[in-house]
């Protein structure tokens, strides 16, 4: 900003000195030129407050210094042009620039530290993100390789009791069920585990009920047979009874049919000896 305000100054100067018996020209030039002399102060100010190192607080002295002489130079020199005296004015040039050369130097040197000061910070910060980037990939290798010997861990973990759930439910299918799984754990895996043995444990349950209950049926059945055996025997018992009755029935039916015809044979010799009585009667 100094170094423009300078351009800006010198332009100033020269214009005036160009048309140094134009008196309106000649102050819009002097209020430009004492204008930029003040942002130079101001600018000054500024940059004492961000002036952290010792040669930075040392040009800024040297600028502060330097100022006052450099400002004064320009007074002298519009005095001169007021009164319209541009030899006077020209003759004053080389020692303001003179005077202004401390100045200027210093004002250089300035842009020198600050650049040197950005090149550095540039390399810190570059340094820092050279190292943040190492740490960022030295963690992400890291947790990668965490990540899969964890997972490699739970993958184990995992397949290990499931393979065993295999096996068991192989033993299950082909009617081995005293199989089990010893999972003592407190997981989803230790969970499924505890939950096929009781299911197991409740089919093998189920299924002696049922044998006992086929047993029992069993037995029940023998008991049926043997009374049903025993009612047929009774039943032939009855029947071979029922046909010796029916013979006796026969038999005495005969002897009641052969006593009725002899019943009636003597009846009819009765009648006939009857009738025979009484036509000996009658002769």
């Amino acid at each position: 900003d100094i170094a423009v305000a300078r351009a800006m100054n010198g332009r100033a100067v020269r214009d005036a000195l160009l048309h140094i018996n134009e008196t309106a020209v000649v102050a819009d030039d002097e209020k430009v030129s004492f204008t930029e002399i003040a942002s130079m102060h101001s600018d000054i100010e500024a940059a004492e407050k961000s002036a952290h190192s010792k040669e930075s607080q040392d040009v800024l002295a040297t600028m502060r210094e330097a100022l006052p002489e450099y400002e004064k130079g320009h007074h002298d020199i519009y005095d001169r042009i007021k009164v319209k005296d541009l030899a006077g004015a020209e003759a004053l040039l080389g020692p303001v620039t003179t005077a202004a050369k401390p100045l200027f130097d210093a004002a250089e040197r300035a842009i020198q530290i600050k650049q040197e000061h950005a090149q550095e910070k540039f390399k810190t910060n570059a340094a820092a993100y050279q190292t943040a980037r190492d740490l960022v990939i030295g963690a992400s290798i890291l947790s990668l390789v965490f990540g899969m010997i964890l997972s490699f861990m739970i993958a184990r973990g995992i397949s290990g009791p499931l393979g065993m759930a295999v096996i068991a439910l192989q033993k299950v299918a082909e009617g081995d069920l005293t199989a089990r799984l010893d999972v003592d754990t407190k997981e989803e895996v230790g969970c499924m585990a505890s939950a096929f043995n009781t299911a197991v444990e409740r089919l093998n349950n189920t299924l002696q009920e049922v044998a006992d209950s086929a047993a029992n049926a069993s037995s029940s059945s023998q008991q049926l047979a043997a009374a049903s055996e025993a009612i047929a025997s009774g039943a032939q018992e009855q029947a071979a009874s029922l046909e010796e009755t029916s013979a006796s029935l026969e038999q005495i039916s005969a002897a009641v049919r052969l006593s009725a015809d002899n019943a009636k044979q003597e009846s009819e010799l009765a009648s006939g000896t009857h009738n025979a009585s009484e036509r000996g009667q009658e002769g």
